[in-house]
């Protein structure tokens, strides 16, 4: 009625109910005082009448009676879904799943139910209200996970009444509670505030991605240091190099291609007249999903042996659990595993449990080399060369902004997607070009990967700034400070690195330390080839791909320069996406 009203609409309104009396409590003054309320707004209520047939300009009676109708709307009540009565467990006549006082389905020891679709056996029975859904809640967390014996569990003890208001669409409400009703102006404003401040509970962030003031106080401030999960939580390049450098040689072994002296991310062995790659990665959990972690760690040890442009064949699993809730948690996170390696074919053949703090989620992956193609090296990058990255960067500050309730569902969604996208069809799609250095970017972020493609002299690289492709949220949060908690480990600092004057202020340089897990590949290849390696890549899915800098002579001075670059690098620009202000591309 009232949003009708505010249309300059002159309608009647006529609410028709079986009910004698609108269903409301407040004993008997309750429903009256609803009549009455509805009547000086100029709404006519029709009770005991129950709806025979409704057509598209009228609404016919149980009594053959016809109500004129422009609009008819049905509202319902809580009914029993058909779940119930069709899953075999003991349901009340209305169709209610019945349960213990410990929400435990009757018969069913480590059963639960609760909300619209249980009733209590033994009583009492109450509304379909959601207030005691919500009460319901905490008992049932604490019976699920707390209480793995059923002598520990609590009951849950539904409140006996509650403060029900109707708004009535122009300010006020009518209120019930017990056996008394009342209405004023003063009930909406209490209804409005009641509201408000629960949904306030749940709204982190504002409209404008901002943090709302009533989250400020429980979230840690950006310049805490937070520690991330993912390929964000590994030690820094210079101890991990000061731990290798102080153990002494390795015995010779002639079938070790590629070992610990390569600081590589697999090792390349001969075995049967032929190769074998291998590869080994874990980090903890990034989120409380354990199906997710295990997925995303599936791609990411994969990817390590997609860089090489080999292919993974056999898997073996490391998980760690926590104390509490460990098998659910490891068969989530094994079903996770399982879901990525068995889409690329992988054969997961064993692995190892441990327990401790939390979830972590690691795999040995061993790969061979491809029929017919020889693996990528990844020191082999020359001067002239073009750098193709083949997916956006940025995961490692969405996720801190993430674990501290700072990104929108939209970002993390975008993440998600992007963390489960292994670099297999990037690299089919790579094969027939002729790729002289390959590297997956992950943990050590884009410039200290990019410096591993360089030789030891004779190259240097250019990395161009509004090139980088960006996930969702990227720019917002690095121009706020965001920074993963691995991020200043990664930052090159003396002579290995110069940013340009002209980018030296821009907050998006920030993005070429950024820690990224199961990050996309970064190639360099001639540059006659590097708009056909956009091309195929993108045919394949990998949207974001792009030109993002050259190779050229090392002239002694720094071996990676940030700079503004081309306006239009060699990728065709104006399909490569959107500008942001700053003129940096961002995906999605």
């Amino acid at each position: 009625r009232a949003r009708l009203k505010g249309r300059g609409a002159g309608s009647r309104v006529t609410l028709v109910s079986q009910a004698t009396m609108p269903g409301v409590g407040g004993g008997s003054s309750g429903p009256r005082q609803v009549v009455r309320a509805l009547e000086r707004r100029g709404i006519r209520f029709l009770g005991g009448q129950a709806v025979q047939a409704v057509a598209a300009d009228h609404v016919v009676l149980a009594d053959g009676r016809t109500l004129a109708s422009h609009i008819t709307l049905w509202a319902t009540g809580a009914s029993a879904h058909p779940l119930g009565r069709d899953s075999g467990l003991p349901v009340s006549d209305a169709g209610w799943i019945e349960t213990s006082a410990t929400l435990e389905v009757v018969g069913c020891t480590d059963l639960f139910a609760a909300g619209d679709c249980a009733v209590l056996a033994d009583g009492p029975r109450v509304p379909r209200a959601g207030v005691y859904a919500v009460r319901a809640g905490p008992v049932l967390i604490h019976n699920l996970l707390e209480a793995r014996e059923p002598s520990a569990r609590i009951p849950f003890r539904p409140q006996s009444t509650f403060l029900a208001l109707l708004d009535t669409g122009d300010g006020g409400a009518v209120a019930t509670r017990g056996g008394g009703s009342a209405e004023g102006r003063w009930l909406g404003h209490l209804k409005r505030w009641i509201d408000e401040r629960f949904m306030a509970r749940f709204q982190v962030l504002d409209a404008r991605g901002g943090l709302r003031p009533a989250f400020e106080a429980g979230m840690p401030p950006m310049a805490e240091e937070m520690v991330c999960g993912g390929c964000a939580a590994k030690l820094a390049d210079a101890p991990l190099r000061r731990a290798l450098a102080a153990l002494p040689p390795p015995p010779a072994d002639p079938d070790v291609v590629a070992g610990v002296h390569a600081a590589d991310d697999v090792a390349v062995l001969r075995h049967a007249g032929g190769v074998l790659v291998q590869s080994v990665d874990a980090f903890p959990a990034f989120t409380d999903d354990p199906w997710l972690v295990g997925r995303v760690a599936a791609v990411n040890a994969l990817n390590d042996v997609y860089a090489k442009g080999a292919v993974p064949r056999f898997a073996l699993a490391i998980v760690e659990v926590p104390q509490r809730h460990g098998s659910s948690v490891l068969e989530a996170a094994l079903a996770g595993v399982r879901q990525e390696l068995d889409r690329a074919g992988v054969s997961l053949v064993g692995g190892h449990t441990t327990v401790g703090d939390g979830l972590r989620v690691g795999l040995s992956v061993t790969g061979v080399p491809a029929p017919g193609r020889e693996l990528w090296p990844t020191r082999g990058a020359r001067a002239g060369d073009r750098l193709v990255l083949s997916r956006a960067l940025g995961s490692g500050v969405v996720l801190h902004a993430d674990m501290a309730g700072r990104a929108p569902g939209g970002w993390v969604t975008r993440l998600h997607d992007h963390l489960t996208c292994s670099n297999r069809a990037a690299v089919e799609a790579l094969a027939p070009l002729a790729v002289h250095a390959a590297t997956d970017v992950t943990g050590f972020g884009l410039a200290r990967h990019l410096l591993t493609m360089l030789p030891s002299t004779g190259a240097e690289a250019e990395l161009w700034l509004p090139a980088l492709p960006l996930l969702d949220g990227v720019a917002t949060l690095l121009a706020a400070g965001e920074r993963s908690s691995f991020h200043e480990q990664n930052r090159i600092v003396g002579a290995q690195l110069q940013v340009a004057p002209q980018v030296r202020r821009d907050p998006l340089r920030e993005v070429v330390f950024d820690p990224q897990t199961a990050g996309g590949m970064l190639v360099a290849l001639p540059e006659s080839q590097a708009e056909a390696a956009v091309a195929a890549l993108r045919q394949v899915g990998c949207d974001d791909a792009a030109v993002v800098g050259v190779v050229g002579e090392w002239d002694g001075a720094s071996r990676v320069h940030v700079v503004a670059g081309p306006a239009r690098p060699p990728s065709t620009a104006a399909e490569a996406g959107t500008d942001s202000p700053g003129g940096t591309r961002r995906s999605g």
